[in-house]
């Protein structure tokens, strides 16, 4: 398994090296735009309105706002705009996997210092499970594996 993700972070540092203007991932997208992403991504959306509603439970927002991010998104390289009647379809132009596999390394390369063992056993740890109990301020405030990650 570790293999496996490590050939998956190689090809993603590769890739994100080998094409400069090209949108290489989630580092180079805001919070709101990669939530956009993920309604074309996940839910096929295509239209500004598509995204409107794929995204109206979790944010409400204005349709001029969204063709804004579409547009945005379009000029970086992470959508394809294509204009049909009166209204722009949009396809992603970043894959899902892609921009997954260059999260997954960048955040082993700034965390665990580009050691995937240093992430699964973190992963493992007996002391913690990450998703059910964050870690307090004060656990996180000038912890050893805070200064060991940050040198």
């Amino acid at each position: 398994m570790a293999k496996a993700i490590q050939r998956k972070v190689r090809t993603a540092r590769i890739q994100a090296r080998s094409e400069p203007g090209r949108c290489r991932g989630p580092q180079d997208l805001s919070r709101l735009e990669l939530e956009c992403m993920k309604a074309i991504w996940l839910e096929g959306a295509v239209t500004v309105l598509h995204v409107q509603t794929s995204l109206k439970e979790k944010r409400p927002l204005a349709y001029t706002t969204i063709l804004t991010v579409l547009d945005r998104l379009a000029k970086k390289g992470a959508l394809q705009r294509v204009k049909k009647g009166r209204a722009y379809y949009y396809e992603p132009a970043l894959s899902f996997v892609e921009s997954r596999d260059t999260a997954v390394a960048q955040l082993i390369d700034f965390y665990f210092q580009g050691s995937i063992d240093r992430l699964l056993h973190y992963l493992r740890g007996p002391s913690r499970s990450p998703v059910l109990s964050p870690p307090s301020r004060s656990d996180s405030v000038r912890s050893p594996e805070m200064i060991e990650c940050l040198l």
